[in-house]
Formats: structure tokens, sequence, C-alpha cells
């Protein structure tokens, strides 16, 4: 399968399979074939002996004939001729077994252009079956499915609504319907039209395919994945119900049964670079990195354009801290994919990542920044872009980023609390006690909230409802680094009467680096300025250069190697990983119907 474009490709719809026009009673069994064998419902002048119809007709003539010299002809005449001759109109009209013949010659050229592909032929045979038998729905049926796949949406609406008004029991009609409102992108609609045709035969695993797609573009993939399954099990030959159960499975953080998943469809076809790609993947989430590379390294050497492939790779190294090869790779996506494709911002994103990690930091912030221009403006790379800003001291600039990711995800914790802690740093604290009050309601067992309100008590001079905030974070959890630090810098800046400041300042403080293991230069810095206040100022100026080395704002920053770095990725919000070729599960996206109509797209 070729990569995504990032064009809507024409709709693929499954094959209409409809069955052929019902054969009258009189009929000669039916053939094996209905596709590939006249019907034997046919009626042809050549046919010996004549047809029932045709030996009615003569018995009503010759009847006829008669009753007009018997001696009951006056009252015969007017009781019978009305009953015979309507009969006659009916059954004697000689064009009732053209039409049926001609219609029989079309459905069989039907076939034969559905199995060809040849969509406006199948419109222009359809037309003249229906005007042949208006009454038959399977023409208006498929008749609607080339007009699906040749994009004419309202025509297709309105043989649809021809079919299921001649059937209403029929499934192809509801199955294109939901199809169409799936291109719309009306979901909800399209989701009870394959419900309806679930209802009518739960038997077809195309119906659970499609509903399946549909819960996985609203964000379900528990209920997509139980839907892949029944069909599975209709139709266990079907690789692409494989392939999107693999998805749906990684989505639910089940690494292991989407590996299974992804494996039957490379067994199938070992050359399936999309299936070795996501497999690589899940690998790497399972944290077995030599099998991710394989795969990935495997797709590379075979399709060294697949861009898909080599951001998979490139997340492979980053996760190894293999921050140098992981920026090769993401640059090389970035020419390969599309202008504005979503894998070329999740490459520019994955590049600034690393380079902020290597401590390129204006490098890091011009790729968050070209991440950014293509649509649609993606939270991730704002809270990455905030957070290295942040880092760098740049709280007004970082700001304006949370204010506009706060409108994208206003009930987000982590937006909250940085919003929050811009506020604080540029001295609009009303501000930052709003979204910091606004946490602490969202979840009051949290102890960071308490301690981000009483850092913001603590910048206003309120040393008081500082302290509170500081012993209440502590006591929610007493191995929070961050209560004790505040609690430290309460007693310095403000020292009560009674109370031994500077002692118990310095016992905080290095509680403080202890809980975080003294790798938080915040906290180093204040165990300094804690050893100052204690009059120890050789101890003090050692851990201002233990502070200096930590604080990307020092001269003396020691930038991290790409082996091994010990710096954490920017993004902290969530450790839940996500498939290189998914959006984030908030951007809608289409289902894909371009040539293997039962796969996800992979830029879903």
């Amino acid at each position: 399968m070729k990569p995504v474009s990032p064009k809507s490709p024409r709709p693929s719809l499954p094959s209409p399979k409809i069955p052929p026009p019902p054969k009258p009673k009189h009929s000669k069994p039916a053939t094996s074939s209905w596709r590939s064998k006249k019907s034997s419902s046919t009626i042809s002048k050549n046919l010996s002996p004549p047809s029932p119809s045709s030996k009615f007709n003569s018995f009503v003539r010759r009847f006829m004939s008669q009753a007009t010299t018997s001696i009951f002809e006056p009252t015969f005449r007017f009781w019978t001729t009305p009953f015979f001759v309507f009969t006659w109109l009916i059954l004697a009209n000689s064009s009732l077994p053209a039409q049926r013949t001609e219609s029989e010659r079309l459905f069989q050229q039907l076939s034969a252009a559905e199995r060809a592909g040849d969509y406006p032929k199948i419109i222009t045979l359809a037309t003249r079956a229906i005007r042949l038998a208006p009454d038959e729905y399977r023409f208006y049926a498929m008749r609607a499915s080339a007009h699906i796949v040749c994009l004419e949406f309202e025509a297709a609406e309105r043989d649809i609504a021809s079919a299921i008004r001649l059937n209403p029991n029929a499934v192809h009609p509801y199955l294109f319907r939901g199809i169409i409102l799936v291109t719309k992108g009306q979901l909800a609609q399209a989701e009870k039209a394959f419900d309806q045709a679930i209802r009518l035969d739960p038997n077809i695993g195309e119906s659970y395919r499609q509903r399946a797609k549909i819960h996985y573009q609203l964000g379900n993939p528990s209920k997509a994945a139980k839907d892949f399954s029944i069909a599975i099990n209709l139709e266990p030959s079907e690789m692409g119900s494989y392939y999107n159960r693999g998805k749906a499975y990684y989505d639910l953080h089940r690494f292991d049964k989407a590996i299974s998943d992804f494996t039957v469809v490379i067994k199938s076809n070992p050359s399936d670079h999309e299936a070795l790609s996501l497999r690589a993947e899940s690998f790497c989430a399972n944290k077995n990195f030599a099998a991710a590379l394989s795969d990935a390294d495997s797709v590379l050497d075979k399709h060294p354009n697949f861009y898909i492939a080599r951001l998979t790779r490139a997340k492979v190294y980053a996760q190894m801290e293999e921050h140098e090869k992981a920026i090769a790779d993401a640059a090389e996506v970035i020419l390969l994919a599309p202008e504005k494709h979503p894998f070329r911002a999740m490459a520019l994103g994955l590049q600034g990542e690393c380079l902020a990690l290597l401590g390129q930091y204006d490098k890091a912030l011009e790729s968050f920044a070209a991440a950014l221009t293509i649509p649609p403006k993606l939270p991730v790379y704002l809270d990455q872009r905030g957070q290295l800003l942040m880092k760098l001291g740049r709280f007004q600039e970082a700001l304006s980023d949370y204010e506009d990711l706060y409108k994208l995800t206003p009930k987000s914790k982590p937006t909250l609390a940085r919003r929050g802690e811009c506020y604080t740093c540029t001295g609009q604290y009303e501000k930052a006690l709003v979204d910091f009050n606004q946490l602490i309601s969202m979840d009051t067992s949290r102890p960071e909230g308490w301690a981000s309100r009483g850092s913001v008590h603590h910048h206003a001079g309120n040393w008081k409802n500082a302290r509170e905030d500081a012993l209440k974070s502590i006591s929610l959890d007493p191995t929070f680094p961050h209560g004790y630090r505040l609690l430290a810098l309460s007693h310095l800046v403000h020292p009560q009467p009674g109370e031994d400041a500077p002692t118990q300042a310095l016992e905080f403080a290095t509680k403080a680096c202890e809980l975080s293991e003294w790798k938080e230069y915040v906290c180093l810095d204040t165990l300094a300025a804690a050893y100052a206040a204690n009059g120890d100022y050789i101890t003090a100026q050692k851990w201002i250069k233990e502070y200096q080395k930590l604080n990307p704002l020092s001269p003396l920053h020691h930038k991290p190697s790409s082996r091994k770095s010990p710096a954490k990725p920017l993004n902290k919000k969530s450790s839940k990983p996500r498939l290189a070729n998914r959006l984030p599960t908030k951007i809608p996206t289409k289902i894909a119907l371009d040539g293997d109509s039962n796969r996800i797209d992979l830029a879903a």
C-alpha cells in the first residue's frame, strides 16, 4: 500500500454482492452461479415447448372466440369478458418476456462491470435496468455504490432512499448510507446506519469493520477492538481487521496483543511495510528496542523513502537516548513528508525535543515553531515549547503559549499548573491564585496544587498562608520535595520571632534535595541560601556551583551528551505512548477508503 496521501482519494467500497432478481415460480432450478450463468427464469421466444403464459394466451383466445358464438353470449360476455380481457392484457403482453430477458442480460453485464471496477458503466447499465424494472431495489443499490465511488453523493443518497423504500430489510443500502455519512464527517449518524445494517444481518463482517472505524475515530479503541474481533470471527481471512485491531490494542496499551495482530498481517504479507512499522512501534513501547529497530530497518532497506518507518525509527532512537540519530531520521522525515502533513509536524516536534535535551535551545524553539505552523495546531507542541521557554526563564512568552493551550485543553491539570506558574513569575498573583484554586478543586488529594498556591502566597508576602499550604502538601505526600523547599524559603524570607529560622530552613532544604535526589537545581539554590544564612559560605559556594551546572540559564550549565542524557523528556504531561502514524485522539480524521478499504488511515 502506498504511503498516505494528503489528498482525499476516492472511497473504495465493499463489493455489493447483491443477489439476482427473484425467479418466478414456473422457472427451472437455479444454476450454481448467478453471476456467470443465465437464469433459468428467462423467457425466450425460441423456448420449446411454449411457456405456461403462452399456453394460457392461446386458451384465452380460443375460449373468447367460442364464447362469442354461444347461446349465453350476452350474459357471458357481460360477466367474464372484463376478467379475461384484463388477464390477457397482463399475461399476453408481448413486451414482458422481452423486459425480463433484457433485465437478466443487464444484470449479468452489471456483475461483470462491478468485477472490473468500471463504475461509470455500472451507472449506465443500472439506469437502463431501472427503466425496465423500476421496482427492483438491487439495481438502485448497485447504482448507489457506483455513485459513491465516483463521489456523487447526492445521486447515491437518492438511490439508497429508493432501495430502502422498495425493500426496508435490505442490508447494503444502510451500509452504503453509513459510508456516505462517514465521508461527510457525520460519524454519529453513520454509526446508526451501521447499527441498522447489523440488526438486519449480524453476519456481515463489513458492517462491523465500518462501525469499528467510527469507534476508533471517536477515541473509543475498546469498542473498536470488540467490533474488529467480531469481524475477524466472521471473516478470519480479512487481514484489514487484524491490522486495525492491532492499532486499537496499541492505544489500549495492550502491546503484546498489538504485536500479535501485526504479526498475523506480516505472515500473510511479509513485505507489508505499514504493519512492520506499527509492530516496530509496539516493540518500542514494550521496551524491546532491538526488535523495534530490526523491523524499522527491514522496511527502510526496501523502502528508504517510506517516512512513516523512518519516523518510527527516530522515536526508537529517542527512547534509546541516541538523540543525534533521532534528529537525523526526523530531518529525513521533514524532507520526505508533504509540507502540511501531520507526520511532518510530528518529526519537527520530535526533533525539537531532542535538540532541547542536547541543550540546543534556539534550534529546538525553531523546530517547535515550525511544527505549530502545520494545521491543526496540536496541543503537545505548544506544551513542549512552553516548557522550554519556562526553563529558559522566558515566562511572558511561555504564558502566551499556555493561554493558547488553555483554550484547546481547558480541563488539563498540567496546563493550569504551568499557566499559573507563568502568572506567578510575571507578578500576576491574582490570576495565578485563580488557576491554582481551580487546580486544587479538580483534585484535592494531590500535593502539587497546594504547594503551587503556597508559592504564590510566598511571592505575594503572605507567609502564613504559604506555610499552611506547604504543610498541607507534605501531609498529602511526605515524599514531595517542593513542600519542604517552600517551607525552607518561608523561613529564610519571612522569619518569625522565637524560631530558629536559619537552622529550620537548612533542615527543610536538605530534605528537599534528598527527596529530589539532588537533581533539581531550584532545590540546590534553596540549599545554598540556607547554608549562607547559617554563615557556612564555603558549603554555600559549593552548592551554588552545582546549581549552576544544572541551571540552563547559567554559563556553567552542563549540556548532556546524546548517549546518556540525565534529563527527562519535555512532555511530562502523559506517559501514554502514541503511534507515529496516529494523530492525537481529539483531532477527528476521516476513514481511509482508498486501496485497502478495510484499513484505518495511517494518519488516524
